[in-house]
């Protein structure tokens, strides 16, 4: 559900399938934080789709049991919002106000509270004030995308010094095998030489010996 919504790819109907069936699924089983959570995922791609009154209410249950099971902040912040934006979608632009407002104190340091001032100005006719929104939303927004890509791109770095540094450990790794391996070959082939040596010592001190007898 989180993925078709825009975590990799936006396809609103693959979302809500998959939304619904972990729905069910959490229903069926009295699974109720379960239940709770993909409502609040649920939610946002109903209202994208336009279900506006599937997705408000949907929002409004996920956020009746908040307390109970102790959302962050950030989660709350956001079923506050997507009843903001469905208001907006139905033009009760007074309720999505109020919700903007209760989302901003909630998490002022938010960003989507501002997109959704600025729908509801731009829909109001009141463009001078959504400007002045967009003016907030925008670096904001860019601000977020340019950290989001530093990390990912921080991510990636970590990924291939990592991936750079287990490939010199089993360099080494096998460097050292293979010096192991010439060491134990070079150990037999003393350990032979010696027994080779000793072996002719003792020959040649037996034919000696068996010549001093002989010529006695």
């Amino acid at each position: 559900c989180r993925i078709y919504n825009g975590g990799i790819i936006v396809d609103l109907d693959s979302s809500i399938h998959y939304g619904l069936m972990g729905l069910e699924i959490a229903r069926a089983s009295a699974y109720e934080y379960g239940y709770a959570d993909i409502m609040f995922i649920l939610s946002a791609p109903l209202i994208r789709n336009g279900e506006y009154r599937k997705g408000l209410n949907m929002s409004r249950e996920a956020l009746a049991l908040a307390d109970k099971y102790n959302f962050p902040i950030k989660r709350r912040y956001y079923l506050i919002l997507n009843q903001g934006f469905a208001y907006e979608k139905l033009g009760l632009y007074d309720s999505a106000i109020l919700l903007k407002n209760q989302g901003a104190s909630l998490r002022p340091d938010g960003l989507d509270h501002h997109r959704l001032s600025y729908l509801i100005h731009k829909a109001q006719g009141k463009y001078q004030e959504a400007m002045k929104d967009l003016e907030v939303y925008w670096p904001m927004k860019e601000s977020l995308i340019k950290t989001k890509s530093q990390n990912q791109l921080s991510s990636l770095q970590a990924r291939l010094d990592a991936d750079i540094k287990e490939r010199e450990l089993t360099e080494l790794s096998q460097k050292a095998q293979l010096q192991e391996l010439q060491l134990a070959k070079q150990r037999y082939f003393l350990v032979g030489l010696f027994f080779v040596v000793l072996t002719s010592l003792v020959g040649f001190y037996l034919i000696y010996r068996q010549r001093q007898l002989k010529q006695r």
